[in-house]
């Protein structure tokens, strides 16, 4: 009896919180102690009991760890590449990527580490250049984005180097980590960032890259496209400041998904409820997917603390009061979705019928009226407007688009790369559980622009900017679009065209008028009267040396002075037809030469150290 009261004290004594695992383990304890109460010596079965108990607990304790793993790192790359001083809407890209990066940052997940690393930043024409500015750690806002500020554009796109360094980095984590990329270019030292994907899960590297593509051509994508998918990541878009939140935004919730579901909570004895929802378009309508994030309730009926359930259903919820913010599936827009307060009974299967009273809105762009449709790229607002004259913007893509029952203004570009005037506006009304659709007519046509060096020669690399022709008040045009692209979508009228061989050559610009009717294709070839002036400088010795040159007009003014035309320590230089003073210095050798540029001719000259 003395060994038997010992063992029942034993099994009562509890090492943690009763839980139903707990409880399952037990059972098995128990049969093994009741199995060797055969056995006749004391001393063993109280030694069996012991460690029994101790591996009941060792694994409750060790599972319970488990199930408290954090968020795994993100590392943040940022594009510091000289092209992202291009400008959108006169803005440069770096100062909006910065911004959007300071409102993202304000609604971070505290408990997920966060690194900050850039390329291009430090020098000209290196692919080396990559550095991580912050070690994985704890957000401190203040100094991340002080670093975010303090980098200034000027280099190349290392970005498939960047991205191993960084999954590399993740490495270390045990967690599942993820790589932030917002990139402005395609890769542009040699690297192919869809065969170094494969390399890295080939090593067993285990890390998500989301991308998020800024300003990028659609045939400029495929490399980043290919990174994300290859690592299981996310590729985003974006062409403006609005589209480069919405689409950091989206990446970051990406993150926020790649984090396994909470495990279910166990069992209280009288159970959890069940609550299930079917949502339907309209009062009595057709039934359409819905998506759901729920919430606890406060006692005046609003949402209370943090999101404890998202997804489709149904829920295992104990009983008690819940926020329920239901959209129509979860690509919905902001306002196809409505709210409501659900009660959950315990150990009941609970059901409730939401109506979300929404329609489907459908556009189609056409060029001219009655003309081809064309692509379209829609951005759909609130028709009301607000006190200071602005519209709330809902959504925006190529639809169809799903929204509550109302009024709305539209606006149409002729697709998304469309320069600022190839647009139009509508009104439209949505009723619920029906489709409507609209017809919206841009009245625009296409420009194709090419540039020769001479005429009748060969096409050059030309960039363009266009401006609409008649001159304002202060005597300047306003400037539509600027790029290198050969094809714009413009609304028919008048325009100037400004082109130069290359973006930074401003010893080359020629200008034609041109106009553009719609729903037709317009060409126009600007005439360069340009060549190149390709140099090579000699020691006294006559060996090849590198020298900075300068580019004189061969005609001095009237004060004896020639005026500059052009300096670097490039060899090549593309320049005007005409005759040209050059100077090659090294330390304290000079050499000078005259020159004649012929257009669409390479021109060679040679110029020897005394």
């Amino acid at each position: 009896m003395g060994v038997q009261s010992g063992f029942v004290a034993s099994r009562n004594f509890q090492l943690q919180p009763v839980t139903t695992a707990n409880l399952t383990k037990r059972k098995i304890v128990f049969r093994l102690i009741n199995k060797i109460k055969t056995i006749p010596t004391m001393l063993f079965r109280l030694f069996f009991a012991t460690f029994a108990l101790l591996f009941t607990s060792v694994t409750s304790i060790a599972a319970e760890q488990n199930s408290q793993a954090k968020p795994g790192a993100v590392m943040l790359i940022l594009d510091a590449s000289g092209s992202m001083w291009g400008q959108i809407e006169g803005k440069p890209k770096i100062e909006i990527a910065r911004e959007t990066i300071a409102e993202i940052l304000g609604g971070w997940n505290q408990e997920r580490e966060i690194g900050l690393m850039a390329y291009g930043h430090r020098r000209k024409g290196d692919c080396a250049d990559i550095e991580q500015l912050i070690p994985v750690g704890p957000l401190d806002r203040d100094q991340f984005m002080a670093k975010v500020s303090a980098i200034v554009p000027k280099g190349k796109t290392p970005l498939t180097d960047s991205v191993e360094l960084a999954a590399k980095t993740l490495r270390i984590s045990e967690e599942p980590a993820s790589v932030i990329l917002i990139s402005d270019g395609q890769e542009t030292c040699d690297r192919d960032p869809c065969v170094a994907a494969e390399k890295l899960a080939a090593q067993g590297i285990d890390f998500k890259a989301h991308v998020v593509g800024f300003d990028i051509k659609d045939e400029d994508q495929k490399g980043l496209r290919c990174l994300a998918d290859k690592t299981g990541g996310a590729f985003v878009a974006a062409g403006d400041a609005a589209e480069l939140k919405t689409a950091l935004q989206k990446v970051v919730d990406e993150v926020e998904k790649e984090e396994p579901e909470p495990k279910p909570k166990e069992k209280e004895a009288d159970g959890p409820g069940t609550l299930e929802f079917t949502m339907l378009v309209s009062e009595g309508g057709e039934e359409v997917e819905g998506y759901y994030q729920i919430y606890l309730a406060g006692e005046d009926g609003s949402k209370k603390g943090e999101r404890i359930e998202k997804g489709a259903g149904p829920f295992e919820l104990e009983p008690g009061k819940y926020f329920v913010d239901a959209s129509w599936n979860r690509s919905g827009v902001i306002n196809a979705r409505t709210s409501k307060v659900v009660e959950v009974n315990a150990s009941e299967k609970n059901a409730v019928e939401i109506v979300i009273a929404a329609g489907i809105l459908e556009l189609t762009l056409l060029a001219s009226e009655g003309g081809d449709k064309i692509p379209g790229y829609f951005t759909v607002y609130e028709a009301g407007k607000s006190l200071s004259g602005q519209r709330t913007k809902l959504e925006a893509g190529e639809g169809p688009f799903k929204l509550k029952a109302g009024d709305y203004f539209l606006e149409a570009t002729w697709n998304r790369s469309g320069v600022i005037n190839a647009r139009t506006t509508a009104e439209a009304t949505v009723k619920a559980g029906e489709t409507t659709s609209v017809e919206m007519v841009v009245n625009a046509g296409v420009l194709n622009l090419s540039m020769v060096a001479a005429e009748g020669g060969d096409e050059i690399e030309g960039y363009y900017h266009i401006y609409e022709p008649e001159k304002d008040l202060s005597g300047n045009r306003k400037k539509l679009e600027s790029s290198s692209d050969k094809k714009y979508n413009l609304k028919e009228g008048k325009y100037l065209i400004v082109g130069s061989w290359g973006r930074y050559n401003d010893t080359i610009r020629v200008s034609e008028e041109v106009e553009v009717k719609a729903g037709q294709s317009t060409s126009a070839q600007l005439v360069a009267n340009a060549g190149m002036l390709a140099l090579t400088t000699l020691s006294a010795d006559e060996k090849p040396v590198e020298a900075d040159y300068k580019i004189y007009e061969a005609e001095k003014n009237l004060s004896g002075e020639r005026k500059l035309i052009a300096s670097d320590d490039e060899s090549q230089f593309k320049l005007p037809q005409g005759k040209y003073f050059i100077t090659a210095t090294k330390g304290d050798a000079t050499a000078n030469a005259e020159v004649e540029i012929a257009a669409g001719k390479r021109t060679e000259q040679t110029l020897t150290f005394e």
